[in-house]
């Protein structure tokens, strides 16, 4: 329905201004920190309602919010506050919002459009490069902007910034880990379960349950749909390239459901190539199936709930969450 196509483009929209909003990452002081340091705001900051931090107020984050500033981490502030770091920073801030955004809009949008499971064959080449990229370009521009807000490693855990910040780089670590397992053993396994259906399917034209999977226009497979019990071929069809139409759809599978809310009527599939009737049928190619399938499954909810662990640990410190985690 309708309704339901709306619903996905507001959520995108959603967690769009989430992923953008949530990771700016200027502390913002508190009360807290005046009680601590027994000065008013424009100790830290630019202004005296807070914003904009100057020269002490971003020493006063590198030496782990402690309270009095060496003179050292001063004068390293003060360096990192040329207009060349300050333009530095910008650009390699710029950067990696803009990497995290696209890798995360990637990852939601292949579990609500696309879905894990419906993935066959092999991770696709444009989203095995997409998210090494990413994860290059995160992983570097991360480094550097940590370096230029952490000291030494105790500030991790003396206050509540350094310690989300220790959180998300092991969480981003583990995604990392899990990322690449995805895209060498994971993708390898994968695309050898495709050549065992290959063995087994016999006939094209015996398209059964356990064998439509294999029709999925990968590796100069076959491209093939079901709908209402009804096999379709659309190897031919430039709107089916790889298998996968549009990004939302891919071949190998029964597409009766997913045509309710597509822009278009079933009149379409008069232009498409009928092969047969699907046949009920269960045999020996489920059970010769190599359940690496269901891992991907598994990494891939893994690394989405990763997703929301590190906006949260971003959110703690951009929004003041209630509770301290570091005394």
């Amino acid at each position: 329905m309708k309704i339901k196509k709306y619903l996905k483009i507001i959520l995108i929209i959603f967690i769009f201004f989430v992923l953008f909003f949530s990771a700016n990452f200027i502390a913002h002081a508190t009360e807290d920190y005046a009680e601590k340091t027994g000065e008013t705001c424009l100790y830290c900051h630019q202004e005296s309602i807070g914003g904009t931090l100057n020269t002490t107020g971003y020493a006063y984050i590198r030496n782990g919010y402690q309270y009095p500033i060496p003179e050292r981490v001063i004068k390293k502030v003060k360096l990192l506050k040329s207009p060349f770091y300050k333009a530095l920073r910008f650009i390699i801030g710029y950067i990696h919002l803009l990497a995290a955004i696209i890798f995360f809009g990637a990852i939601f949008y292949i579990h609500i459009f696309i879905k894990p499971t419906e993935i066959k064959g092999g991770i696709p080449r444009a989203e095995r490069i997409l998210g090494v990229t990413c994860m290059i370009i995160l992983a570097l521009t991360g480094s550097f902007l940590t370096w230029m807000r952490i000291d030494k490693f105790n500030q991790f855990f003396n206050n509540t910034f350094g310690f989300m910040l220790f959180i998300k780089i092991i969480l981003f670590i583990i995604m990392i880990m899990i990322g690449i397992t995805a895209i060498t053993i994971i993708h390898h396994k994968m695309q050898k379960e495709t050549r065992i259906y290959k063995d087994l399917v016999g006939s094209p034209k015996e398209i059964t349950i356990d064998n439509l999977s294999n029709f999925d226009g990968l590796g100069g497979n076959l491209a093939y749909f079901v709908y209402k019990n009804k096999v379709y071929d659309v190897s031919d069809s430039p709107k089916w390239k790889d298998g996968r139409h549009f990004g939302r759809h891919t071949a190998g599978s029964d597409l009766t459901e997913s045509l309710k809310d597509a822009p278009h009527g079933e009149e379409v599939l008069e232009k498409v190539k009928f092969i047969s009737k699907l046949l009920q049928q269960k045999g020996e190619v489920k059970k010769k199936l190599i359940p690496v399938r269901k891992v991907f499954v598994v990494m891939a909810y893994i690394n989405l709930i990763i997703i929301f662990l590190i906006i949260f640990c971003i959110s703690v410190w951009r929004f003041d969450f209630p509770i301290k985690f570091i005394p």
